[in-house]
């Protein structure tokens, strides 16, 4: 009896523990190729970043890169999206050539909602972003995986390894030759030969003397690796580049359109809830016709200070599940499944001792 009280208590506690545990070890910023961690890298074919989307026409044509932030969500440009009424989203892509091996895992997502930012201007391209939003879920897999999206301001000095990256066109006798997607390692400039906002940033690649092809285009992604546990975090995305193809390359700030991004991830009732735990993880959460719209974006003069709205408590207090479309509480527990296992089996040992010597104790004074 007093063994069988026991397990169902030893289960409760199994069962509190593990609803505890963010499941944040394979939910976003994971590469299946390796990037070599050196600032001066040369243009080079990219078989990783699972994250790029090529954007394009009902006919085939790409039209922009775009970055997988949840099941729901890409980030973009809004200037490839002004007047646009179809677009759909191909993801799993390393090349853009039907015809390569690459075909059999490369999908194809319709999007039915583009909301782009209402102060964007197109002549000055200001606040030149876009989110935009797939009918269905999209499927994840070594292939497709989301970026990491930081629900609070990252300083500089914790990401390390930047990146742009997206569809490089190569040239052969005036012909376009096959597209590819590329990376190009690059650091933020100052001062900047560009003109700027607030919510911009410049880069530039350091070693600038035999890069090929080039891809500053508007919407390629800036990605940085977290220092901490080395996942990538989405730092910007390309405004416009320079005349040169290793830059100077002006992209928006996405720790600036944060809030923005909240808010209109909410209004279309699948929100977008980032999070970013500074002691270990990095993670954020998934969300909740076609149409094309811009709203109010929230305040961003708050931006280095976090969130502090109604978002603050639910992005410190809830992590999702990719995998298993659940939102789980954080407890604030930080114990692997390995430890998880040696605590409740002491739990259970000492309680099953400490049950033994209270029956020996109860035994003897019995007898007495």
């Amino acid at each position: 009896m007093h063994l069988g009280i026991i397990c169902i208590l030893a289960m409760k506690w199994w069962l509190l523990l593990c609803f505890c545990i963010p499941q944040t070890t394979s939910g976003c910023g994971i590469i299946n190729d390796s990037i070599p961690n050196n600032a001066n890298m040369k243009l080079t074919l990219l078989n990783g970043f699972p994250w790029l989307v090529s954007l394009q026409d009902v006919n085939g044509t790409h039209l922009v890169t775009g970055s997988i932030i949840s099941k729901y969500w890409i980030v973009s440009v809004a200037s490839s999206f002004q007047d646009r009424k179809k677009t759909m989203a191909v993801v799993g892509l390393t090349e853009l050539k039907k015809e390569s091996e690459v075909e059999k895992r490369y999908q194809q997502y319709m999007i039915d909602t583009v909301i782009i930012h209402e102060d964007f201007n197109e002549i000055t391209m200001d606040h030149n972003i876009a989110i935009l939003k797939t009918i269905t879920a999209i499927s994840f897999s070594d292939y497709v995986q989301p970026i990491c999206f930081s629900g609070r301001s990252v300083t500089s000095e914790a990401l390390v390894n930047c990146q742009v990256s997206g569809r490089r066109q190569l040239y052969a006798e005036g012909s376009p030759a096959k597209s590819q997607w590329q990376t190009l390692s690059v650091v933020d400039i100052s001062p900047c030969p560009l003109r700027r906002t607030m919510a911009m940033e410049c880069c530039s690649h350091r070693d600038s003397d035999d890069t090929e092809g080039s891809v500053g285009n508007p919407g390629n992604p800036i990605s940085c690796q977290y220092k901490k546990n080395g996942l990538w975090v989405l730092k910007g995305i390309l405004n416009h580049g320079g005349m040169k193809n290793f830059g100077p390359f002006l992209y928006n700030r996405i720790s600036y359109y944060r809030n923005w991004i909240l808010a209109e991830t909410a209004a279309a009732d699948i929100p977008f809830y980032p999070t970013l735990n500074s002691t270990e993880h990095i993670t954020f959460l998934d969300h909740v016709n076609i149409t094309i719209k811009s709203r109010n974006p929230i305040d961003d003069q708050d931006e280095e200070q976090g969130a502090r709205s109604m978002n603050s408590k639910l992005l410190d207090d809830i992590y999702y599940d990719y995998y298993n479309d659940q939102t789980v509480p954080d407890c604030g527990l930080r114990l692997d499944h390995f430890q998880l296992l040696k605590v409740l089996l002491l739990l259970l040992l000492s309680l099953l001792f400490t049950d033994e010597e209270n029956e020996q104790m109860l035994v003897e004074n019995t007898w007495d």
